[in-house]
């Protein structure tokens, strides 16, 4: 189990839950006048689950255990996050940890770790199609955000 110390440097290593933790998340769920109900709960318990799951995908990639990570998208995402999904980042790519969903808030972009046996598994042109540089990666406004 990852210790609490590191579980902070990571969250505060990630683009969105560095500003945007579980209070914040639920006061936005209070304004949209969600917070009296179940949803605002179970919307809370997911984002907190997927935000414990990135950060022990950036754990694993931080201790050089994988060095790749792949998109994939919780159904239903939004047309630019489906246009992506599949896509490869290497983490020799300096601006890697910009890369990481989500994206933001209700963003339904995830990622996983690809080991370098899988990587060299794919064929040339699929590395060529699939591997895309973390700087050209340019976020757009999610279609998706706040549709409760």
């Amino acid at each position: 189990m990852m210790p609490e110390e590191r579980k902070k440097i990571l969250r505060n290593a990630h683009h969105l839950y560095k500003r945007i933790g579980g209070a914040v998340v639920w006061g936005l769920l209070e304004e949209c006048g969600l917070g009296d109900g179940t949803y605002a709960g179970v919307f809370l318990d997911e984002y907190l689950k997927e935000m414990s799951y990135i950060i022990s995908v950036m754990e694993e990639l931080e201790k050089g255990e994988s060095v790749f990570f792949t998109f994939f998208v919780h159904e239903p995402g939004c047309a630019w996050c489906t246009s992506i999904a599949g896509k490869i980042i290497s983490i020799g790519d300096a601006d890697w940890r910009n890369c990481l969903p989500p994206f933001a808030v209700g963003c339904r972009m995830s990622c996983r770790t690809l080991s370098v046996a899988a990587m060299q598994a794919l064929s040339a042109g699929e590395k060529e199609s699939r591997l895309m540089v973390a700087h050209d990666l340019v976020l757009p406004a999610c279609s998706l955000l706040f549709q409760f």
